[in-house]
């Protein structure tokens, strides 16, 4: 009887080390996939499109690293992640605001007398852009720090 337990405790552990690695190494791959499309907007400018190109293959991968973690949804790391998460998708709306906003400029510029609409198309899409920007910095910092917070409460 005893050996059974020895035998199920040790299969445990094994499994829980095998897990945390796992989440690791997860962790790992969407921080390169992260610090991959952030380096690629050196060349290029934040926008929509390239965003969505980006977005669509990342949060899906990013929701089921979610939910393949939700036992955890009391530690600080899930936390942390759960509000990376939330930014990356708030970045996504604002850009899409952003890009509405400036094919409404364009559109206002272009074909119509009433310049000040034009101008007021344009200032929300700067606007847009600017809080773009910035919520998606934020994102990468939150995702590092449940990454940081990973590591120290595994």
């Amino acid at each position: 009887m005893r050996k059974i337990i020895y035998f199920l405790v040790s299969v445990f552990l094994i499994t829980s080390a095998f897990g945390e690695e796992n989440i690791e190494e997860n962790f790992l791959n969407f921080k390169k996939s992260i610090e991959d499309f952030n380096k690629s907007l050196e060349n290029v400018n934040l926008s929509f499109e390239n965003y969505n190109n980006w977005y669509k293959d990342f949060k899906p991968k990013i929701d089921d690293f979610k939910k393949s973690v939700i036992e955890y949804k009391d530690k600080e790391f899930f936390k942390n992640l759960s509000g990376a998460i939330d930014k990356f998708s708030l970045v996504w709306t604002l850009l899409k605001q952003a890009n509405d906003a400036y094919l409404e400029y364009t559109e206002f510029i272009t074909g119509s007398s009433d310049v000040g609409y034009a101008h007021k198309w344009k200032q929300v899409y700067n606007l847009k852009m600017n809080e773009a920007k910035e919520t998606f910095k934020d994102a990468i910092d939150t995702f590092n720090k449940a990454y940081s917070l990973f590591l120290e409460e595994k």
